[in-house]
C-alpha cells in the first residue's frame, strides 16, 4: 500500500540505515550476538567514512538500539523513532543510500521507499516476504550473521543499488495495484 513512484528514492551518498532490536527470545539465534554484529557492521560502516542512522519501529527496540549504537562508539546517534507514522517513517528513509534491517514493517517500508534493503530474518515471516518481492537472496538468517557478510551484502547493494531499486518498485506494483483493486470493490461494495 506504502509503495512510492520511481522518482521517490532520493539516496544520499555513503549513507546507511540500521534497525536492530530485539525479539523477547523469539528470534534465530542469541540476541546479544545479533545486536554484537550489528555495533561490529556500525562500528565498520563509519570507520569507512558512511554516515549511520539508526532507526527504531517499535518502542521496545529503543534500548537495544541505543545500546547498539553505543557499543559502536556512538556518542551521540541518530535515531529515527517511528511507531505510528509510516509517512514520516517513508520521508526519512528515502534518502538512504542502503537499509539493514531486523525487523519486518522496518525493511518492508524501506523497500517502499524503493531503498536497497538487506533482511535479517530474525523469524519466518522476514523471508516469506523478501521471496515475495524476488528479494530472497538479500536475507540472513540472525543465527548466522556476521558483521563481515553485512559489509559483503551491503557492497553488493550499494553496486548495484539502482538495478536493484527497480526491480524492487517492479516487484511492488503488481501488489499494490491488487490492493488498489480490492480497495475500489469494497468501497463498491459499500454504497
Amino acid at each position: 500500500w506504502f509503495s512510492q513512484a520511481d522518482d521517490f528514492w532520493v539516496p544520499r551518498l555513503a549513507t546507511v540505515g540500521i534497525n536492530v532490536g530485539q525479539a523477547q527470545g523469539s528470534m534465530f539465534g542469541d540476541e546479544s550476538t545479533v545486536q554484537r554484529v550489528f555495533s561490529d557492521y556500525a562500528r565498520s560502516k563509519r570507520q569507512e567514512g558512511w554516515t549511520v542512522e539508526f532507526f527504531c519501529v517499535w518502542p521496545d527496540d529503543l534500548p537495544t538500539t541505543r545500546k547498539v549504537a553505543a557499543d559502536a562508539g556512538f556518542e551521540h546517534p541518530v535515531i529515527h523513532c517511528h511507531y505510528r507514522n509510516a509517512r514520516a517513517y517513508l520521508a526519512q528513509v528515502r534518502s538512504l543510500k542502503l537499509f539493514v534491517g531486523i525487523k519486518l514493517h522496518a525493511v518492508a517500508l524501506a523497500m517502499c521507499a524503493n531503498v536497497p534493503s538487506l533482511m535479517v530474518e530474525y523469524r519466518p515471516k522476514c523471508l516469506e516476504f523478501m521471496n515475495t518481492l524476488g528479494m530472497g537472496h538479500f536475507v540472513i538468517r540472525s543465527d548466522q550473521l556476521s558483521a563481515f557478510d553485512l559489509l559483503m551484502f551491503t557492497a553488493t547493494l550499494d553496486d548495484s543499488g539502482q538495478a536493484i531499486s527497480r526491480k524492487i518498485r517492479e516487484a511492488m506494483q503488481p501488489i499494490q495495484s491488487r490492493l488498489r483493486t480490492l480497495r475500489l470493490r469494497e468501497a463498491v461494495q459499500v454504497r
